[in-house]
């Protein structure tokens, strides 16, 4: 999420700009894909959200239970925000489907049993991709802090404060 002091007028970025920085900062880093969505936004999964938490399906993930609304609406934890800047990037990037091999991270198993990847969800093969995105969130973050001045942002992964859907 970025923002300005309150003291300040908002920074004004135009989509292209944005967009210029973002090839130039992005290329290097795990991140595949970046945009922005400007707030207020319309919030069309809000109510599937809803009901997605009271049918107990966030499998005992406890965070989400939290401050369900403030999951919904970005602002209500960080009302200064103008905007969100979403990132995104593919865990399966450099693991074969059926890579079979123990050294690769996951367990030898018996001779017949599939390979462990079959055992082990692509994103958790690797390193936690919360710590190496975030990582590379902050760094690109920076680089745009240097290029648009006054800019000011919250970095957080899928844990943060808003529905990766909206």
């Amino acid at each position: 999420m970025a923002r300005v002091d309150r003291d300040c007028e908002p920074v004004r970025v135009t989509a292209a700009e944005l967009a210029t920085h973002l090839e130039q900062l992005c290329p290097g880093s795990t991140i595949d894909l970046a945009g922005a969505v400007a707030l207020p936004c319309a919030l069309p999964h809000a109510d599937r959200w809803f009901d997605w938490l009271a049918a107990d399906r966030h499998a005992g993930l406890e965070y989400l239970e939290r401050d369900p609304t403030g999951r919904v609406e970005p602002t209500r934890k960080n009302p200064w925000a103008n905007s969100v800047l979403v990132f995104a990037q593919r865990y399966s990037a450099g693991w074969p489907a059926r890579d079979a091999a123990p050294a690769s991270g996951g367990p030898a198993g018996e001779p017949d049993d599939p390979p462990w990847t079959d055992r082990v969800a692509r994103y958790a093969r690797g390193l936690d991709y919360h710590d190496v995105l975030l990582k590379d969130i902050k760094t690109v973050l920076a680089g745009l802090q240097e290029a648009i001045g006054g800019l000011q942002a919250f970095a957080a992964t899928d844990t943060g404060p808003y529905l990766e859907r909206e």
